[in-house]
């Protein structure tokens, strides 16, 4: 048995942990430089305010029902998803919880009785909403596939008018697989709200008469294999009850790590784009370090703003391979540092940088290279660094290269504290004496 917990509206829910009176109140979260709507509360929605759309095409709407306006806060985000899971995981164990993403997650409730899931996962909801204020919705089902079908329903009816005694709970374990209760329902669910079955696929699919989570369902093997490989096949077997993707408890090592973002501002300096690629540089380190990796290969690139096309056009990369691998900062600093010398050109106004950092592998596995002499004060510093930043919050020690007034930095004009993290930004009580 497999249940999937997915957080509902999760950054909109997360900018309202620390802000009850908001409880009712519609609620759109930017992306990078507050460019366009990247999550939105039930409420938003409901108003439609379109996933994506640009901030310019929805003020008339933000500005007549007086929607509240939050910048991305990845580091609050995180935060609170570690809260989630860290419950999920105590009141299951870790072996039984999956975390699949920053919002969802993965149980395996094979040790409960099918009479007792509903009713736990509705106490495991409650729970989680009381001890975390992120609401919750479950899916139940006999492989993931399934469970993430039933998570999409339990989302829809914990919003509809009059919710059911199990809103926010939906299984699909309890009805046998080739029920015709249980086949009822996935004919109303649409082929690309299936699990795996992206936008390119979809067209496909539909195409061959296939519409519904039901149509695949019953979909012939041989067809399916031929002309879409093995893939998809599973994800049907899936839907016939026959786990093909088990539970995974141990994370993969990564094969790449990624910093990217847009400017504030457009960047023309050698100087300022050098800040922003030892920033990116600096952040991926950390997250080196946090996987106990190390990089063989960094890949820098920038590029000026592809929707401006009254101004010059240029984007260019260069990668450089570390003669032995490296989870030092200065270190990949300095490698990033040659690769943007090689690729900046004079004139032009850049808008985005991003460093790759590939060729990962594990720490314990490092090779010395005969004529290199290790360093035992750089683990001990990039060690010191990482707890500092921990502690005060991302990119509160930086290395001089990184620069300080950094007017390239992402427009965030509607940023809440990260209340979780940062002591100087929790709320304050002041207590009197009666």
């Amino acid at each position: 048995m497999f249940a999937l917990l997915d957080c509902n509206n999760f950054f909109a829910s997360c900018e309202r942990v620390f802000r009850p009176e908001l409880a009712k109140t519609p609620i759109v979260v930017l992306s990078n430089n507050d460019g366009c709507v990247i999550a939105r509360s039930q409420e938003a929605k409901a108003l439609g305010i379109a996933m994506g759309a640009a901030v310019h095409l929805v003020r008339p709407l933000i500005q007549r029902y007086q929607v509240r306006v939050f910048s991305a806060n990845f580091e609050l985000y995180g935060d609170l998803s570690n809260r989630v899971f860290s419950l999920l995981q105590e009141s299951l164990s870790p072996k039984a919880v999956e975390i699949y993403s920053i919002d969802e997650a993965f149980l395996d409730l094979s040790m409960l009785e099918p009479r007792l899931l509903v009713d736990f996962c509705q106490e495991l909801r409650r729970q989680t909403h009381q001890w975390t204020g992120i609401p919750v919705s479950i899916g139940i089902g006999q492989t993931k596939t399934l469970a993430k079908v039933a998570a999409g329903l339990a989302k829809k009816n914990a919003y509809k008018p009059n919710p059911s005694t199990h809103s926010g709970v939906f299984s699909l374990a309890t009805l046998p697989c080739h029920n015709d209760s249980q086949d009822s329902i996935l004919a109303q669910v649409p082929v690309q709200d299936i699990w795996g079955i992206g936008f390119r696929l979809t067209p496909a699919l539909q195409g061959r008469g296939i519409q519904t989570a039901y149509d695949l369902k019953y979909a012939d093997d041989a067809v399916l294999l031929k002309r879409y490989g093995s893939t998809l096949l599973r994800t049907v077997w899936e839907l016939r009850g026959t786990i093909c993707y088990p539970l995974k408890t141990t994370c993969s090592v990564r094969k790449s790590i990624v910093c990217s973002r847009s400017f504030g501002q457009m960047v023309e300096s050698f100087t300022d784009l050098m800040q922003a690629v030892a920033t990116y540089t600096a952040r991926a380190s950390e997250k080196l370090r946090e996987d106990g990796l190390q990089a063989g290969c960094i890949t820098v690139s920038i590029r000026t703003n592809r929707f401006r096309p009254d101004e010059k056009q240029y984007r260019a990369s260069h990668s450089i391979r570390l003669p032995v691998p490296s989870d030092d900062t200065p270190t990949l600093i300095q490698a990033a540092r040659q690769c943007l010398e090689h690729i900046y050109q004079h004139g032009f106004l850049y808008h985005k940088a991003g460093i790759l950092l590939q060729e990962l592998t594990l720490l314990s596995a490092r090779q010395q290279d005969l004529f290199e002499v290790p360093s035992e004060h750089s683990a001990v510093l990039m060690k010191t660094l990482d707890k500092l930043n921990r502690h005060h919050g991302h990119g509160s020690i930086r290395f001089a290269s990184e620069g300080l007034t950094r007017p390239w930095w992402m427009k965030q004009s509607h940023r809440s504290p990260c209340y979780s993290s940062r002591w100087e930004e929790r709320p304050r009580i002041q207590v009197q004496a009666l």
